[in-house]
């Protein structure tokens, strides 16, 4: 479709009661139609669908038009970054005589009729903690009770490990797999705890159909160097040429501290000590923060962030370091730069910022036990896939040639 032509959209005909003529009237489209329009018109990869999709659900929640003026009440106070694809999209709906949207249809398969403990399970849950893990564990599950409602199976040990291998027939990865058997076994445990709560009148032979789901295992993964990681000089090159002090912030605290994405959106301004250089890290499914190093160049990346922001209260709680910054969004900013600087290949990831941090500090000598304590590894075994990977590396580098 050429995205400079007005698109088509179905017309349906209203008659004028007083004179009996009939005009076309066109139909309201739904957020993700518009957008699909629109991301013809966008050089890929860029984020302007996902910001301009915020703003169209804020218009369909306020009623308001698709017009400079709804645009000017969304982007009061926010960043240009934010405001720029906005305008873009105002522009681009006016050239196409676009001023109203609707919200997006569900035409998905109903979840299925155990959905409500699905969701209370999620509501419990003390492990996942963001909402992109949650909506994992969503999917997962609804998958595998729609294959049970299909089949017209019973829950139980035997009939998950057919769903194992289902999903095997299905090409799926041994990742994938194994995060789906983890999301069926933890709600089965959560199920069987809080029988009594839910009023589920169990026999005894369905209490040990669903304590055998326990006894399925997983796929064993072979542990690839499935990321890599930057150089030290690669990573100075990427931090010296960025010039907004938030994102030199971020990588700073991806590829030198550590930091998982989702941990960045986690961080609060009083979480920073930056007198003792110490920064205190909420990780991945834990309720409590743990302490790490934050080194001298993040250090002084974080006070040139601070001090470019308006003042804050740094004993007020609540604040948070980037204000709502999502983790797609830091990936966003991970990997915008990775390709500027020419340094995005395969194997190489927003999450490889952290490994590079792991595999610097291995390569300058610092102590296994230490980088496991910084990178927060609950098992030494991650750490020592990081130490295989320098292994590897000095021992292509240290073979002499004779």
């Amino acid at each position: 479709m050429n995205p400079k032509q007005s698109f088509p959209v179905k017309q349906n005909k209203t008659t004028n009661p007083e004179t009996g003529i009939s005009k076309p009237t066109e139909a309201i489209l739904t957020i993700s139609q518009v957008l699909g329009y629109f991301e013809h018109t966008l050089k890929k990869p860029n984020n302007y669908l996902r910001i301009v999709r915020r703003y169209l659900e804020f218009c369909v929640e306020q009623q308001y038009f698709i017009d400079p003026i709804s645009m000017a009440l969304y982007t009061s106070g926010q960043r240009p970054s934010l405001v720029s694809p906005v305008r873009r999209f105002i522009k681009f709906a006016a050239g196409h005589h676009i001023n109203k949207v609707k919200a997006d249809t569900n035409d998905k398969k109903k979840p299925p009729a155990n959905s409500p403990y699905i969701l209370a399970f999620l509501h419990d849950s003390k492990t996942l903690r963001g909402e992109q893990s949650k909506e994992s564990y969503l999917k997962a599950l609804n998958t595998f009770f729609h294959y049970i409602d299909d089949n017209e199976l019973s829950f139980n040990g035997n009939v998950v490990n057919e769903f194992i291998m289902e999903l095997k027939k299905d090409d799926k990865s041994a990742f994938t797999i194994n995060l789906y058997l983890s999301a069926i076994k933890q709600f089965t445990k959560w199920l069987l705890s809080n029988r009594v709560r839910l009023g589920l009148d169990l026999n005894l032979h369905q209490i040990e159909a669903l304590r055998d789901v326990e006894n399925v295992r997983g796929l064993k993964i072979e542990r690839k160097f499935y990321k890599d990681s930057l150089s030290e000089n690669q990573r100075k090159q990427l931090l010296d040429n960025i010039q907004d002090p938030r994102d030199r912030a971020i990588i700073a605290l991806l590829s030198i501290t550590g930091l998982r994405t989702v941990e960045i959106t986690r961080l609060q301004i009083m979480d920073v000590n930056l007198e003792n250089g110490l920064l205190y890290v909420l990780g991945k499914g834990k309720a409590t923060k743990a302490v790490v190093k934050l080194f001298e160049l993040t250090k002084k990346s974080l006070s040139q962030y601070i001090e470019s922001v308006k003042p804050i209260d740094k004993a007020q709680k609540g604040i948070y370091l980037f204000g709502k910054l999502k983790t797609s969004q830091v990936q966003y900013i991970a990997r915008k730069y990775l390709i500027k600087n020419n340094l995005k290949k395969k194997g190489v990831s927003p999450h490889s910022l952290r490994h590079t941090a792991g595999q610097v500090l291995l390569a300058n000598g610092a102590q296994p036990m230490y980088v496991q304590r910084q990178l927060r590894h609950q098992q030494f075994e991650t750490t020592q896939f990081y130490i295989q990977k320098q292994i590897e590396k000095d021992f292509l580098e240290g073979m002499p040639d004779k």
